[in-house]
């Protein structure tokens, strides 16, 4: 995961969904469906770019 290009992108979705994850814990009121769509939309997102990420690292061309 050191290949800045990839970096990036990755980085600022888990800042992303780590902000999401604490509004959510600091919220007096139950999340919302959208809050949780999209925390799950990030995390979904996150694990999709691990993938290729960690695909390209067994099989660079």
């Amino acid at each position: 995961m050191n290949d800045p290009d990839h970096g990036f992108p990755l980085q600022h979705l888990r800042l992303m969904r780590r902000g999401l994850a604490e509004a959510m814990k600091d919220s007096t009121e139950p999340p919302t469906h959208t809050e949780v769509a999209t925390l799950a939309a990030v995390h979904q997102a996150i694990a999709a770019l691990e993938a290729v990420i960690a695909e390209r690292a067994h099989d660079p061309r």
